[in-house]
């Protein structure tokens, strides 16, 4: 294949900003509104977004393996999903914060988990194919990391989006809101804003790239997956270095997941930040670490390969994390706001060289995993693939929002918490699972990665057998 353009590689990329501002609002937003607006315990939220995934259990390898089938002479492959997935993806995000007024705890939680149903559904039309597309745009092992560097900018750029708006635009501080998290009136706003957001990210980049797409997988018939589909996962699921990055994957994600959610109780009540205060100061930094990382993404694959990237990176995360908590949980920062400002700036902008070349360096694992299983079977399986992927990060997630709601739980965090109220004791023990703990955990995926055997070698000799195989 020839290489890809520069405007093919923007307008893929900028699919993913749609799939960022879903993971932020669930993570940041969407389980603190149910949480400390509408006053669901922190369990039930965990609990509602664990039973969402059970039915991902079902929909996720159904569209992976329809996506692999699937071909219209207008559209070619993936694109149809897509095109199916964008609507209604945006439009149940934003039913999740127009819950009707005076409904039973039981009737809210409903609410919740209907929706959360259904976003996570819509969004897999979208996101399987999408992924898809990555590892079958470009066949050559370097671009693919170069390409994924894009999908995940513009995955920061949503990022961004939705969180900096969130906290400067909607729930800013007022004279009503100390801690503007609580105005309930701003959060059906803020969902039409995401949702906007949403639906200019997916339909742009499907018509944006939709060319290329077209050039590059405009072949095949229209096929059902009827009779292929147990085959299609075990051939998947049977592969070894799929399984060795998919559970490292996976207790990441958990971790990842915890994370986010306590990142929110962390700025506010730990650090003592008000929400718009959050974007002022670590925006700067943010960006920095983020165009390092794009800047060496390339590099690092030349210089360590994509396993040691992976594996580097996810220790540097843990370690900056836990030094930048314990700094504090230690009185070792002095206990002033320009201290604290500094700290965390220093600490965001490492974290964000090492978090975003995690993320860029497994979607160009899978893209190549997904050779490998093409080669060991005969028969492509990339939508398959990263359903499964998919499905598994998404379970890891639920469990992870359980397990943050527990967390928030145990330490007994107060509903409706302002800013300065919560127990000196309690915000202490935040700190301590949202830090220490959670690095502890967060460095057991190295473990699994360290099995992971696709080098530059064994990839060269993939796409080889796989030329073979086409002739």
């Amino acid at each position: 294949m020839n290489k890809l353009s520069f405007w093919t590689k923007i307008f893929y990329g900028y699919g993913n900003v749609g799939n960022a501002v879903k993971t932020v609002v669930f993570s940041t937003f969407l389980f603190f509104y149910y949480n400390q607006i509408l006053g669901l315990s922190g369990k039930m939220c965990g609990t509602a977004l664990l039973i969402a995934l059970c039915f991902d259990a079902i929909n996720d390898p159904l569209i992976g393996i329809w996506s692999d089938k699937m071909y219209s002479k207008k559209w070619g492959k993936r694109l149809p999903l897509m095109l199916v997935g964008g609507l209604p993806f945006a439009i149940s995000l934003f039913f999740l914060f127009i819950p009707p007024d005076g409904l039973s705890e039981m009737w809210l939680f409903s609410w919740f988990i209907f929706f959360a149903v259904f976003t996570r559904t819509t969004q897999t039309f979208f996101q399987i194919p999408y992924l898809s597309l990555g590892a079958e745009l470009t066949d050559d092992y370097a671009e693919r990391s170069e390409l994924f560097s894009y999908v995940q900018f513009f995955g920061f750029v949503g990022n961004v989006s939705v969180a900096g708006a969130g906290f400067v635009f909607f729930f800013h501080s007022t004279p009503e809101y100390q801690n503007g998290m609580l105005n309930e009136g701003m959060y059906p706003w803020f969902g039409l804003y995401a949702s906007i957001l949403i639906l200019l990210s997916t339909y742009g980049s499907i018509f944006g790239a939709r060319k290329a797409i077209l050039e590059r997988t405009n072949s095949g018939t229209i096929t059902t997956f009827e009779g292929n589909f147990y085959k299609n996962i075990k051939d998947v699921i049977n592969n070894k270095s799929f399984r060795n990055i998919i559970i490292g994957l996976s207790i990441l994600m958990i971790v990842n997941a915890t994370g986010e959610i306590l990142s929110t109780y962390l700025f506010i009540h730990f650090w003592g930040f008000k929400p718009e205060n959050i974007v002022l100061y670590l925006a700067f930094p943010f960006f920095i670490g983020l165009g390092i990382a794009l800047w060496i993404s390339p590099k690092t694959v030349k210089w360590f390969d994509k396993k040691y990237t992976l594996i580097y990176s996810n220790l540097a995360v843990w370690i900056i994390t836990t030094i930048l908590i314990g700094l504090k949980l230690l009185n070792i920062i002095p206990d002033t706001e320009i201290a604290y400002i500094i700290t965390l700036m220093v600490g965001v902008g490492l974290i964000n060289i090492f978090a975003p070349l995690i993320l860029i360096t497994i979607n160009s694992i899978f893209a190549d995993i997904a050779d490998e299983v093409k080669y060991e079977s005969a028969s492509q399986k990339t939508g398959t693939l990263f359903s499964i992927r998919a499905l598994l990060s998404k379970i890891a997630t639920g469990i992870g929002s359980f397990f943050a709601g527990f967390l928030l739980d145990a330490i007994q965090f107060p509903e409706n918490a302002e800013m300065g109220s919560v127990a000196e004791s309690v915000t202490y023990n935040l700190g301590v699972v949202a830090g220490p703990l959670l690095a502890v955990i967060g460095l057991i995926p190295i473990i699994f990665f360290l099995r992971y055997k696709i080098d530059r070698r064994r990839f060269e000799e993939i796409r080889k057998g796989i030329r073979k195989q086409e002739r």
